[in-house]
Parts: C-alpha cells; sequence; structure tokens
C-alpha cells in the first residue's frame, strides 16, 4: 500500500510542474531546430491535395445528381 502512495505523490508533485506530468518538449526542441518543418509541409500539401479533390469531387457528385433527377423528370411517361 505504501507503494501506491508514493506513486500517487510523486505523480502529484511533477503534476504540478508546468506543462503537466505527460509534457514533453524534446518536439518542441526539434521543431527549433527544423527538424520537423519537412514533414509538417509534406502533411500541409497532402491536407491541402485532399481538401482540393474533396471539393471537385462533391462538385461532380452534386451535377451528377443533378443530371439523374433532370432525366427523371424529363423522361416520358409511359402509355397506358
Amino acid at each position: 500500500m505504501s507503494g501506491v502512495v508514493a506513486l500517487t505523490a510523486r505523480r502529484s508533485a511533477v503534476g504540478s510542474v508546468p506543462g503537466g506530468f505527460y509534457a514533453c518538449n524534446r518536439y518542441e526542441r526539434a521543431s527549433k531546430r527544423g527538424e520537423h518543418d519537412a514533414e509538417e509541409k509534406q502533411r500541409d500539401m497532402a491536407k491541402h491535395s485532399l481538401e482540393r479533390y474533396m471539393h471537385y469531387y462533391e462538385r461532380w457528385a452534386a451535377h451528377e445528381k443533378s443530371q439523374v433527377t433532370k432525366s427523371r423528370a424529363h423522361a416520358p411517361y409511359p402509355s397506358p
């Protein structure tokens, strides 16, 4: 039981440090050195490409749907 108390005390002491218990400054230091710039640029480019693709796909899908609706609306009715 004393191990749990010691762990809780340690965790609360570390948790009171600015940034919290799970804060990691390795990413921030690496960013300052420019190690993540290429990865972030590639991620941003991929995100932009996907957003652009989705924009044009949604336009195409809406046009396709309207063409189907139009063809149904203007289809001749069968004679009885």
